[in-house]
C-alpha cells in the first residue's frame, strides 16, 4: 500500500489498514506535489483518496477503484487472479 495522507496521520492509517486486515508492505508517499504520484498510477486515479489499485506482478493493472473497499471483494479478486493467488 502507499498511503498519500499527511505523515502526522500515521495512526489512523494504521488503523485502517488493521481494520482492512492488509498484511502488505505499507509506505508513505512524502512529496509536495501530489501530482507526481497521480501521474505515476496513471489515469484511471483522478487524486481523491482512498483509491485501490491491484497490480500484478510485472506492473499489470489488475482492478482500481475509487472511494472505501469490500475487503472480502478485494481478497477474492487477489487469489481468483491467475499471477497473484494463493499461491504466488
Amino acid at each position: 500500500t502507499i498511503c498519500a495522507d499527511d505523515i502526522n496521520n500515521l495512526t489512523k492509517a494504521l488503523s485502517t489498514l488493521t481494520g482492512v486486515q492488509l498484511s502488505a508492505s505499507n509506505y508513505f508517499f512524502n512529496a509536495v506535489n501530489m501530482k507526481k504520484l497521480v501521474a505515476l498510477i496513471g489515469a484511471q486515479w483522478k487524486g481523491a483518496l482512498p483509491f485501490t489499485l491491484l497490480i500484478e506482478p510485472g506492473g499489470n493493472y489488475i482492478y482500481g477503484k475509487q472511494g472505501g473497499i469490500q475487503p472480502l471483494f478485494i481478497k477474492k479478486k487477489i487469489v481468483d487472479h491467475p499471477l497473484t493467488g494463493r499461491y504466488f
